[in-house]
């Protein structure tokens, strides 16, 4: 009886870890590869975490013969560069590089550390690190006291975090498993299990944004990626009330392009234009979403053809939460509007905007009213500024201290010295602030520390590390405090060009 009894334990071992192995097997089958093949139409800033895991696991290593230069970072890092431009000018200097950004929303020097492994299993030639001094988490001050870093509130918040959650959920419950709550240690002991449950907050994400863009004709989206009119378009599709747009010409020989615009106000009429003929003319009774058919020459690849509306509506309208300088629209697009294909994979590949245009047309003088009323005005009321100003609030008073290091230089170092000692060329870059604001602790006592402990490191692991962050005076090419526009992300490119130049020649 014994002997049986042994037996149908063995068996029921087996069969249990065979189920293990399996659902472990599926798991990182379906979960960290299929996914991830699945075609990502996503496109910039959007489902960051997705966007991020999929840039970098279909990243494939580089080679002597095309060498790679990645830019790393956080937000600030992706709002600074344009890797496509700097890719085709170094092209045009008989460079062969690759330029790819791995980089994420909210990235800290931890989580740098942490992607070492993957990032040297690229076999890169150069890692550029733009940043700015709060990514170093300068979260965990309190303006009040900015003397003591809250380590205990770094350690909880940290297992809170979605990239540790995501990305190396086991590395940190084995690092902090004394400090972690139980909670929280066992929720990053079970996410580091199956990859399912690490990406389950984002991984239908790409599912959606296909069933959009192919199924429901492009109605719902984040960012517009049609074509572009001449004049411009803003982020969301709005366009200017009267605009000129190069329409593809359908492949299947239609005489008629289909496409959807939304009207926000009844009554609206609308008319198309090309060769100064009126070859569409409606008057919508209602607002809402319209099918729209155009005339084109089915003999043609595209067209060039003029839309314009009479009825003109306030940004203030649309979103009567902004505070941004009030703008009149026309409509809406489409997400994909007089665009044949559907483009794939420029989750990171940024676009200039009207947002971005009309920043830097601004006088200097509406800029900073316009800036004031957008970061600051009726902040209380506004918890999306909430971090930003703590982090304004925590710059203005650390001025006065000196500077000492703390957990996030620690792995910044740590990360630097992984990737020198693997033969990869690192570029450290103190990316340029707003004018309006690094005034208030530049020049400082904290900051002369701080820009002295950078050096310090950086010739210690023979890197090369510049300071930006004075370089660009005119503050209508930031967005806000230290994300910068297109405009702003093209100059600062031309130094990126060089930057990677001179350290490939090396």
């Amino acid at each position: 009886m014994s002997r049986i009894i042994q037996s149908l334990r063995l068996k029921v071992i087996i069969i249990f870890l065979l189920f293990i192995l399996s659902v472990s097997l599926l798991d990182k089958l379906i979960f960290n590869k299929l996914l991830y093949s699945f075609p990502n139409e996503l496109e910039w800033d959007t489902s960051h975490w997705y966007n991020f895991q999929h840039s970098r696991i279909n990243l494939k290593p580089f080679s002597e013969e095309n060498r790679g230069v990645l830019i790393t970072g956080s937000s600030v890092g992706l709002y600074s560069a344009l890797p496509e431009f700097i890719e085709e000018s170094l092209r045009k200097m008989d460079k062969k590089v690759s330029v790819r950004f791995y980089s994420h929303v909210a990235m800290s020097p931890t989580d740098f550390y942490h992607y070492t492994d993957d990032i040297i299993s690229k076999k890169p030639s150069l890692v550029v690190y733009p940043l700015n001094p709060a990514d170093f988490q300068f979260d965990y001050f309190s303006p009040e006291d900015t003397s003591n870093f809250n380590m205990a509130g770094w350690v909880k918040y940290n297992g809170e975090r979605q990239p540790i959650r995501s990305f190396y959920p086991l590395d940190f419950a084995l690092k902090y498993h004394k400090e972690l709550s139980t909670d929280n240690l066992f929720l990053l002991l079970s996410k580091s299990m199956l990859y399912v449950n690490r990406e389950r907050s984002f991984l239908l994400d790409p599912l959606y944004a296909y069933n959009d863009r192919h199924f429901r004709f492009g109605r719902s989206y984040h960012n517009y990626t049609g074509i572009t009119p001449q004049e411009g378009i803003w982020r969301k599709g709005w366009t200017v009330p009267k605009f000129t747009i190069r329409c593809e010409v359908l492949p299947n020989g239609d005489d008629f392009r289909e496409e959807y615009i939304y009207t926000e106000l009844p009554e609206t009429e609308l008319s198309i234009t090309k060769n100064g003929i009126v070859i569409l003319k409606e008057k919508f009774l209602k607002s809402g979403w319209k099918e729209i058919k155009i005339p084109l020459d089915k003999t043609k690849t595209d067209e060039l053809i003029t839309i314009e509306t009479q009825n003109t509506v306030s940004s203030r309208q649309i979103d009567p939460k902004s505070y941004s300088k009030e703008v009149l629209y026309g409509i809406r697009l489409s997400q994909n509007f007089c665009r044949n294909e559907f483009q794939r994979n420029i989750s990171f590949q940024r676009r200039e905007v009207l947002e971005d245009i009309t920043l830097s047309k601004m006088s200097e003088e509406e800029y900073v009213s316009d800036y004031n009323n957008r970061l600051f005005l009726n902040s209380e009321k506004r918890p999306e500024l909430y971090r930003q100003n703590w982090i304004r609030s925590i710059k203005q008073n650390i001025s006065t201290r000196e500077f000492s290091p703390w957990i996030e230089f620690e792995y910044f170092q740590k990360a630097i010295k992984k990737l020198k000692d693997n033969n990869i060329k690192v570029i450290i870059i103190n990316i340029p602030e707003n004018p309006l604001e690094r005034k208030y602790y530049i020049p400082s006592l904290w900051y002369e520390g701080y820009d002295n402990y950078m050096k310090k490191i950086s010739s210690e692991n023979k890197v090369r590390y510049i300071d930006k962050i004075l370089s660009l005076e005119d503050p209508r090419y930031f967005i806000d405090i230290n994300h910068l526009t297109y405009a702003g992300a093209k100059t600062l490119s031309l130094e990126y060009i060089n930057l990677i130049k001179e350290s490939l020649n090396e």
